[in-house]
């Protein structure tokens, strides 16, 4: 049985970008057009696809945030073997096909050619044969392979954000679940597919973004990672100012602001008199900074004329 992949829907404008950059790199064109596809929906990615093949593609579009289906395709009469095709808008042409035909060889002696034996024939079919089932053997080892399954922790993780769109913390689980899928390919195209799926569940996971702009380097894609590494720091520039606004609203900020993973710490001075008064300047100043980007947890120290607090919220 082959399966085609229908793209119905973007559920999640937020991450529009991935699946646009997803949608570039299936459809084999530049952003632009991948933009103009993705404004158009349903849309068909793929053909020809084995069941496990489609699974894997939805799977990963699925995360990204997009409604996605497959199709069971009408079975040919008299049609040779089904490959996998990918949707193209370039069509082939008769000089591509010229170029792809294998070379004809005749088995036929011609005048003062020696005789070929019927044997010697069915001995050159039977060997060519037998090679071209150990190359189908090792391509489809390969091809499974470079699928990279999911595990059930990474499942159960993923299922849970899904469940719980608002749970600040599912998110970052699965978010870091994918990052250290990621960490563990050794195909870099497997890498950059979990990286992206890990920024779309939370933008703000630093590691996963590094380790995307790193995998496309060390793919060549030189292009990619600055535009990568752009949109990083267009999200945490944005962000780290706008923390430190917040602190200076309270106090002066004393050192740099500290990112632990998914924590923040750092140091202020404080004008509030008495522990109380600082404790709750504190725990208010930590929600109006989770506001901005949902950090697990908070550590901050206030320095006082007398006294010095510190709190982690």
């Amino acid at each position: 049985m082959r399966y085609s992949v229908r793209l119905v829907s973007l559920e999640s404008s937020a991450n529009r970008k991935l699946i646009v950059k997803r949608l570039a790199g299936d459809l084999r064109t530049d952003i632009k057009k991948a933009e103009a596809f993705a404004g158009s929906l349903p849309l068909i990615l793929f053909t020809g696809l084995s069941a496990e093949k489609a699974d894997s593609v939805m799977f990963d579009y699925q995360r990204m945030g997009c409604r996605i289906e497959r199709f069971m395709e009408e079975e040919k009469a008299a049609t040779p073997e089904h490959h996998e095709t990918i949707h193209s808008h370039i069509a082939a042409t008769p000089e591509h096909q010229d170029s792809l035909a294998m070379p004809q060889f005749s088995f036929s002696s011609g005048p003062g050619a020696p005789e070929e034996k019927p044997g010697r024939r069915r001995e050159i079919i039977v060997i060519a044969a037998f090679l071209l089932f150990i190359a189908g053997v090792l391509a489809a080892s390969h091809f499974r392979k470079s699928i990279a399954p999911a595990t059930h922790q990474l499942q159960q993780a993923e299922r849970e954000a899904r469940e719980n769109p608002t749970d600040q913390k599912k998110q970052q689980h699965a978010s870091r679940a994918y990052t250290e899928k990621a960490q563990e390919q050794q195909q870099i195209g497997d890498r950059i597919r979990f990286y992206q799926i890990a920024i779309a569940f939370n933008k703000f996971n630093e590691t996963a973004w590094d380790g995307l702009i790193d995998a496309y380097a060390e793919k060549g894609e030189d292009a990619k990672a600055n535009q990568t590494r752009r949109e990083k720091m267009a999200i945490f520039g944005d962000t780290n100012a706008a923390i430190a606004r917040i602190i200076a609203s309270y106090g002066a900020l004393q050192g740099t602001l500290k990112l632990t993973g998914s924590g923040l710490q750092f140091t202020y001075a404080t004008d509030a008199d008495g522990d109380s008064t600082v404790e709750n300047e504190m725990k208010t100043m930590a929600g109006k900074i989770r506001e901005i980007r949902p950090f697990e947890e908070i550590s901050m120290t206030a320095v006082g004329d007398t006294n010095t607090i510190t709190g982690k919220y």
